[in-house]
């Protein structure tokens, strides 16, 4: 999990919902806006349509939260992102996921 620092609050996650830039991969895509903090804030969404309960939902969460965690680094960049997963994600080794996020967040400009 991700410290409260760098966890989106609710308007920081509608507004990056709204606005944000978005980048798609394999297994999920990713909404990404530039903040005035100077820190990476992030927040994580898994629809009802990939998990009708919630203890699949949020397993599925945990999973990108560590993904993004492994992929994004100890960058200090200003960034708000949403990990949204799509259906995809059911029954994927964790390795592929990590090697998506990975080339999805080559393709974005924050690096």
């Amino acid at each position: 999990m991700f410290s409260k620092k760098h966890r989106l609050n609710t308007k920081e996650f509608e507004y990056t919902l709204a606005k944000g830039r978005v980048y798609r991969g394999r297994f999920f895509y990713v909404r990404i806006i530039k903040n005035n903090f100077g820190i990476i804030k992030v927040g994580v969404a898994v629809s009802k349509k990939i998990a009708k309960t919630s203890v699949k939902k949020n397993y599925y969460k945990r999973v990108l939260r560590h993904v993004a965690r492994e992929a994004i680094g100890n960058l200090n960049l200003g960034f708000d992102i949403i990990i949204i997963g799509n259906e995809d994600i059911k029954n994927r080794k964790f390795e592929d996921l990590r090697e998506d996020a990975i080339q999805l967040f080559k393709k974005t400009n924050m690096f």
